[in-house]
């Protein structure tokens, strides 16, 4: 399948090397949003966290603590919508900065770093 941009091509990049050129703008990175989702999804343990949320959210808002209960049902609600939608921006802020999230993220193909093609390799 061809690169949509012809003078960068898919390299196989370093985590150092990747840490210290991505802010300069030396790779060009895609990330699948779906696989992306899923693995910050399963990375920060959402369900573990939203689900205890929700619970205790529901049981004030019951017990008559409704000003304390629908913030936390709010919350339970919307973090995993948030992180969804955040996914891709999440997924390369910790890729960037922890080196087992790269490889892993290369190795499940979320993440795929593309390099600049010398001039002289283009043709």
């Amino acid at each position: 399948m061809a690169h949509p941009d012809p003078s960068f091509a898919t390299a196989d990049v370093p985590h150092a090397q990747f840490q210290r050129g991505l802010p300069h703008g030396l790779y060009r990175v895609v990330v699948n949003p779906e696989r992306a989702q899923k693995y910050i999804q399963a990375r920060l343990m959402l369900k573990t966290i939203c689900l205890p949320i929700l619970g205790i959210g529901a049981a004030l808002a019951i017990a008559g603590y409704a000003l304390a209960g629908l913030p936390l049902v709010v919350i339970g609600l919307l973090l995993p919508r948030i992180v969804r939608k955040k996914a891709p921006e999440l997924l390369l802020h910790f890729a960037q900065r922890d080196a087992k999230v790269y490889q892993e993220a290369l190795e499940y193909e979320i993440l795929e770093v593309r390099a600049p093609v010398a001039a002289n390799d283009a043709g």
